[in-house]
């Protein structure tokens, strides 16, 4: 079996279905930046230290997003398998608040009270390390992901996408944090 076909040598490509996209159209670009935040997150990965609580807990977490990123593209490309839902959208809310209360401290409930309040500073992208340095890279992709998903959101309603990817850069950010 072949890798190569020729076939995009015109600068059309397919996705599910009969229809050929251009190569840069709106669609196959967000498909891009998805397909480009999951190997950024895979990247992260690697730096993970798997012997630690946390660690441990960051690799479950990436996990989850990674087969959640196949899971948008194939959506995105017209599959009809399993989609983005509101409760993914709220797992990711889950890990925000969690990761989150490891950062300032907090128990959640008390993070919940202060929802809503700024975080108060910039942070400076691999203060705290080349891993957390790794996390802001994911989430800058995963913020021009979000943007080139607006695009596509003309063609299609891909509500819980939108929202699940304005949550992950969250994650990402609290990830970083930690």
């Amino acid at each position: 079996m072949k890798i190569y076909t020729g076939l995009g040598d015109s600068g059309k490509t397919k996705l599910l279905g009969p229809r050929k996209y251009s190569k840069n159209s709106k669609i196959m670009n967000a498909l891009g930046e998805i397909d480009e935040l999951n190997s950024f997150v895979g990247l992260a990965a690697c730096k993970v230290d798997r012997s630690t609580s946390l660690g441990k807990s960051f690799m479950e977490t990436l996990d989850k997003v990674q087969e959640d990123l196949y899971r948008i593209g194939t959506e995105i490309a017209g599959a009809n398998m399993s989609k983005m839902s509101a409760e993914d959208v709220t797992w990711a809310e889950g890990m925000i608040d969690k990761y989150w209360s490891y950062v300032k401290g907090v128990t959640v409930d008390e993070q919940s009270a202060a929802r809503g309040k700024k975080f108060g500073k910039f942070v400076k992208p691999g203060e705290k390390g080349e891993l957390c340095a790794r996390f802001h890279i994911c989430r800058t992709v995963a913020r021009r992901a979000e943007r080139s998903m607006y695009n596509v959101f003309r063609i299609k309603r891909l509500v819980h996408i939108r929202k699940y990817l304005n949550r992950l850069s969250d994650l990402l950010f609290v990830m970083g944090e930690c």
